[in-house]
């Protein structure tokens, strides 16, 4: 987006003698008015037409970094690439007419073609990777969580399956023993929480911190772990705190 000046004309012989910039290039250049001033690029000289908006040409690790826009045959825009837009639903017929047109003037060497958003995928290829990498961790580690979770959920109700008797003896619900029983559960996965959000969030900001362009961590994504990791403790000692819940009382005291 054209932010002063103009854009190319269409005209080789006129285009070919001007460049256009970014902003950063600019402010690198210090230019107050950049418009119609000649900068030297590449061993040739050029007017600058235009400045255009700053664009995010790179990884997003990176910084916005000076940009010199030039048109074709000149020495700035040297190599022969041409960016096309199509609609994706005729990605062949574009590449076969793509293909006739570059046969048309060069016979000796085939047409090489790059789609963007593949090219884009490889600045994040690492990333994605890495992301890969924690998702598989962190699903083996939530299921040891889990069965150890329903191995100490066993192990206590086996222990107070007597209490649970009594209580129900008394009176007590089938919700309120639930409650009771979870209890314990919900204290440890408060403590963790507690003691989790401190490290993840140094180990997550420093990596947002290799990012040029990134968002800042808030109350909500911990918040929401937080939520997510109760409700897996809940659904995995669930099975043995209904289980207990529901016992007969006669079987458990039959003993006393």
């Amino acid at each position: 987006e054209l932010s002063s000046g103009e854009n190319f004309t269409g005209n080789t012989s006129i285009d070919s003698l001007h460049v256009m910039l970014n902003e950063a290039m600019v402010k690198a250049l210090n230019l107050d008015d950049p418009i119609g001033r000649y900068i030297e690029f590449r061993g040739g000289r050029y007017q600058v037409s235009g400045v255009v908006k700053n664009f995010n040409f790179q990884s997003l690790h990176s910084e916005i970094g000076p940009l010199v826009m030039g048109y074709r045959s000149n020495n700035i825009q040297s190599i022969d690439y041409f960016s096309l837009k199509f609609d994706p639903e005729y990605t062949q017929e574009a590449l076969a007419h793509a293909t006739l047109v570059h046969n048309a003037f060069d016979e000796n060497s085939p047409i090489e073609h790059h789609f963007l958003d593949q090219q884009w995928a490889i600045f994040y290829k690492n990333d994605q990777r890495a992301g890969d990498v924690f998702m598989i961790g962190a699903g083996i580690t939530i299921l040891i969580a889990c069965m150890g979770l329903f191995g100490l959920a066993s192990f206590i109700v086996q222990k107070r399956t007597k209490e649970i008797g009594v209580r129900k003896v008394l009176g007590a619900s089938i919700p309120q023993l639930f409650v009771l029983l979870s209890k314990t559960f919900v204290v440890q996965v408060g403590i963790s929480f507690l003691i989790a959000v401190p490290v993840s969030w140094y180990f997550m900001n420093g990596w947002l911190n290799s990012f040029a362009f990134k968002f800042g961590l808030g109350v909500g994504q911990f918040l929401m772990a937080g939520g997510a990791a109760l409700l897996i403790a809940l659904v995995s000692v669930s099975y043995r705190v209904v289980k207990a819940s529901t016992l007969n009382p006669a079987e458990t005291l039959k003993d006393e």
